[in-house]
């Protein structure tokens, strides 16, 4: 037995704590409790910037503070929203705060690894999509902040986090996705890219949500954070009907990313739909959704399915309006799907808005369960 095994051996017995630094110290090894493969466990999208009015959300620091020894990787909503010009705008709100500059140092303290998101307007994305000198330029400016010019430099990788881009432009996003990653790899980090979940190459959502070529993305990301939230058509619509995670995490499979590559993005929020007939809805705290429910005398309802399919949310009738709700029985579900598709973990959007109870469930699911690993017997 090599000292990596002895570890994970001592985790699974609960005779070390759980913590991120020693689970990072077992990967490579041995399979996790939650099924086979070197599974890293928890990535979290952090909000860096607090709203305010009616249902304000806070930034991710007390939620993520609270629970690092459960994190693997942090991913900070702050690394730069690219511009027409080819350069990614650094947005003050973002980083300068106590907050943005104390966690580098505290994600490495806690042995995770630090990799902020990258996002765009569309009209930035549109520009530089049509010029390849602008995206050359882009993917050069990247790297050096990734590298060296920014406070918190050098990162452990770049998550991109690119939406909202026009259908039409999918070969161009290709080709730009594969310069950034090739840039990104060439400076020695690592390339995380966000998709959203779907569950064919056409069909009712919005035409944006079809633009990337999962076939390439996979070709080319280190990790892949499927973004299964926010679900549009068929109504009637929830957070994310289990139905539809599932048909989601089964197409990326099916058409390039690897089981090793991906991990389930799961919204942890809760969404008011403050008039019942219309499609928008607003994302809110889980602790705004239940004193809503409560100022309204109203009950939540657990969906298990509809028309559609399995739900698994709870829904609760406010006004003329509907709350669905992501609990911690919602969470420990979708949990279920990693194990049964053998991801390599899930991605959190976002601490500062979960019901506090999910923690409770990470913890369990993050435990190595000895009954997984065929070698315990021989040695116990």
């Amino acid at each position: 037995m090599n000292r990596r095994e002895f570890l994970y051996l001592m985790l699974a017995c609960g005779m070390v704590p759980l913590t991120t630094a020693n689970l990072r110290s077992c990967e490579g090894c041995l399979p996790w409790g939650r099924g086979g493969g070197n599974t890293p466990g928890v990535w979290a999208w952090l909000r860096m910037f607090e709203t305010s009015g009616d249902y304000g959300i806070p930034t991710s620091e007390a939620e993520y503070t609270e629970n690092l020894d459960r994190i693997y990787a942090a991913l900070p909503l702050n690394g730069g929203k690219l511009q027409a010009d080819g350069t990614w705008q650094q947005e003050s709100w973002k980083t300068d705060s106590a907050w943005a500059r104390n966690l580098p140092a505290t994600a490495r303290k806690a042995g995770q690894l630090y990799m902020p998101g990258v996002g765009n307007d569309r009209q930035g994305i549109v520009a530089v999509l049509q010029s390849p000198p602008l995206q050359e330029a882009a993917a050069n400016s990247l790297v050096e902040l990734a590298v060296e010019d920014r406070h918190d430099a050098p990162w452990d990788g770049v998550y991109l986090d690119l939406e909202g881009i026009p259908y039409e432009y999918g070969a161009q996003l290709s080709d730009f996705l594969v310069l950034l990653a090739q840039h990104i790899k060439d400076a020695g980090l690592r390339v995380g890219i966000s998709v959203r979940g779907r569950t064919g190459d056409s069909g009712s959502d919005p035409p944006d949500a079809y633009t990337y070529d999962f076939g390439v993305v996979g070709e080319i990301a280190d990790y892949v954070d499927l973004r299964c939230y926010n679900y549009w058509a068929p109504p009637p619509r929830s957070i994310a009907p289990f139905w539809w995670i599932e048909e989601c995490i089964q197409y990326a499979l099916r058409y390039g990313i690897s089981e090793r590559q991906l991990t389930l993005g799961l919204g942890t929020f809760s969404e008011y739909r403050f008039d019942v007939n219309e499609a928008h809805s607003d994302e809110i705290t889980y602790a705004h959704a239940m004193e809503t429910v409560a100022a309204h005398g109203a009950a939540s309802v657990w969906v298990e399915e509809n028309e559609n399919g399995i739900v698994r949310e709870y829904l609760a009738e406010v006004g003329s309006g509907t709350i669905w709700i992501h609990d911690a029985r919602t969470h420990g579900l979708c949990l279920q799907l990693v194990n049964q598709f053998d991801l390599l973990g899930t991605t959190l959007f976002a601490p500062g808005m979960s019901d506090p109870a999910i923690w409770a469930v990470i913890e369990a699911w993050l435990r190595p369960q000895p009954h997984f690993l065929p070698w315990i017997s021989a040695i116990v």
